[in-house]
């Protein structure tokens, strides 16, 4: 029996309604089985992909264990939530489920 996953989300965005905490809302719907996802919101003005990229640089030279593929960005994210914050895309759903498959099946991998 395999170990249970636990991910945990990181929203790089101040804002309430943004983009960033709205995929993180759709990721706790998309979460393979065997796994949980729990988000984390910064407080602090990052809510840029250059932000998040360079988190992920940091990762590396700490020599921690993200997952490099797939790398999830949202391009017109405007057009792929509601009105009320809900993930209404199917190719980005897509997206954020071979992620988090990739990341159970990496964690279980090394752990």
């Amino acid at each position: 029996m395999s170990k249970p996953v636990h991910i945990l989300g990181i929203a790089g965005s101040l804002r309430r309604d943004s983009y960033n905490r709205a995929t993180l809302r759709a990721a706790t719907e998309l979460v393979p089985e065997g796994a949980t996802i729990e988000i984390f919101e910064l407080d602090g003005a990052i809510a840029t992909a250059r932000a998040q990229y360079h988190l992920r640089q940091m990762m590396v030279f700490l020599n921690m264990f993200p997952v490099n593929q797939p790398e999830v960005m949202i391009a017109n994210a405007s057009e792929r939530f509601d009105a009320q914050g809900n993930l209404t895309d199917d190719a980005t759903k897509e997206f954020i489920r071979q992620l988090l498959q990739s990341l159970v099946d990496w964690t279980r991998r090394i752990s």
